[in-house]
């Protein structure tokens, strides 16, 4: 398996988190931004979803970035699982 996508229904504030991971062989191949794009595709025309979020360890560089190329904006800190993590949005207008 090279990795998962998809959209969760997580409670930050009301709004429907991409969640995305792949396996280490498969990093910087541009299968996160694909899966990613598809993900929000779906999110504002199928699901007619007006905003989604999406976090990461703040640490995990590689996958801000890739939060920052589907259109993302960073929002503000969080905690998950104990741990600092960067909250991201994107509005479909």
């Amino acid at each position: 398996m090279t990795g998962r996508g998809g959209l969760s229904y997580r409670d930050f504030d009301g709004v429907r988190p991409l969640d995305l991971g792949f396996r280490a062989a498969h990093w910087a191949k541009g299968d996160a931004t694909e899966i990613g794009r598809a993900g929000l595709a779906y999110a504002f025309t199928r699901l007619a979803a007006l905003e989604v979020v999406t976090f990461a360890e703040a640490r995990n560089v590689r996958s801000r970035a890739v939060m920052e190329r589907l259109g993302f904006t960073w929002q503000r800190e969080i905690r998950y699982r104990d741990a600092p993590c960067a909250l991201y949005e994107r509005t479909a207008y």
